[in-house]
């Protein structure tokens, strides 16, 4: 397993198929007519002179190189605006890079389709995006056929399952739009259950852990 720890908040969202089709509809990323299915990965990420520029003229990363084996955690640290989230959004393409390559197990993301590559991919960030359903079902995107079993463990190892236990519908309760009836730090959990659910190869944190004790963190 690859992990990035990115000191800095994300835009992007994750979870499910349903979340990776609204990026989709937002995004300039085109999908070649000959993409491979990526199966799951070992988790080693490279990335090869990457470039990348929001506006023209106006580098948001220049010439980076970047190595992740599987079982090591990287760590970018870095003033705000510096390119960790940058690097973070690129990896599962919600941007495409303008030059170099990036490439997992030494295939080019670009040769591979976006569905396969994201489902590969545990992305954790501050401002998760949450439907207006049950928690079960929002931990579940991704894995929508998950028993409850499995979610309930996810949700132990997010520290979340004594408040959802607490709760009267349990893991039926409903989260409200965007899970405006949860906490800054609940949602925060809720996209680490998410990832936990889906097992990935790869993790990808774009948020800082400041609602956990240190105890919780570790």
């Amino acid at each position: 397993m690859s992990g990035f720890l990115v000191n800095a908040y994300a835009r992007a969202a994750s979870g499910g198929q349903r979340l990776f089709e609204i990026l989709d509809t937002e995004s300039d990323v085109v999908e070649k007519a000959d993409a491979i299915e990526l199966g799951r990965v070992e988790g080693r990420v490279r990335f090869e002179d990457v470039s990348f520029s929001y506006q023209e003229g106006k580098p948001a990363l220049k010439n980076i190189n970047l190595e992740a084996d599987p079982g090591k955690v990287v760590a970018l640290i870095g003033t705000p605006g510096s390119g960790k989230s940058t690097i973070a959004s690129l990896l599962p393409r919600f941007y495409e890079v303008n030059s170099g390559r990036i490439t997992i197990d030494g295939i080019d993301i670009r040769d591979v389709t976006l569905k396969s590559l994201r489902q590969n991919m545990g992305i954790v960030q501050q401002d998760v995006f949450l439907f207006g359903a049950g928690l079960r079902e929002n931990i579940a995107y991704g894995r929508e056929d998950a028993p409850i079993e499995d979610v309930i463990r996810a949700a132990k190892v997010a520290q979340l399952h004594d408040f959802i236990s607490a709760l009267d519908g349990s893991y039926d309760t409903e989260v409200g739009e965007r899970g405006v009836n949860l906490s800054g730090g609940q949602r925060q959990r809720m996209s680490i259950a998410r990832a936990v659910l889906l097992d990935p190869p790869i993790w990808c944190w774009t948020t800082r852990l400041r609602a956990w004790t240190r105890t919780q963190r570790t």
